[in-house]
């Protein structure tokens, strides 16, 4: 668990955020959650595409290269995509939907998880989808 913070504008995004870094748990993502925690939300890496079947809520996904850079948004995206992706993308934030609008977060913004212990999750330079 960790805290997704903007370094760009210096802002926390969410304090609860899992990491989906196996196989299984990027597979698995948020798929039979009931909801997902409005401080919440889940980092996949390595991870270039998601879909929503199995869901039971929207979200906002956010696709970042491997420098944690924002290159695309996708607001609200509902369930029962079968696919959704982006071609510079090698990590994958899901997060409640609004959390975008309410956060101002916007292409070209630098995104970082941070440890509980206060450590900065360094990427991995691999890339696949999820």
């Amino acid at each position: 668990m960790g805290v997704l913070r903007n370094v760009t504008r210096g802002a926390v995004i969410a304090r609860e955020m899992r990491q989906a870094d196996s196989p299984w748990q990027r597979m698995v993502g948020l798929i039979g959650a009931c909801a997902l925690d409005p401080d919440g939300g889940l980092w996949i890496e390595p991870c270039s595409a998601i879909h929503t079947i199995g869901m039971r809520f929207a979200i906002d996904v956010l696709f970042l290269d491997r420098a944690g850079c924002v290159v695309a948004i996708a607001p609200s995206v509902p369930p029962l995509r079968p696919y959704i992706s982006h071609r510079n993308a090698a990590i994958i934030v899901e997060l409640p939907a609004g959390s975008v609008a309410q956060n101002m977060i916007c292409p070209g913004d630098e995104l970082a998880l941070i440890s509980s212990r206060g450590d900065r999750y360094r990427p991995t330079s691999g890339h696949g989808t999820g």
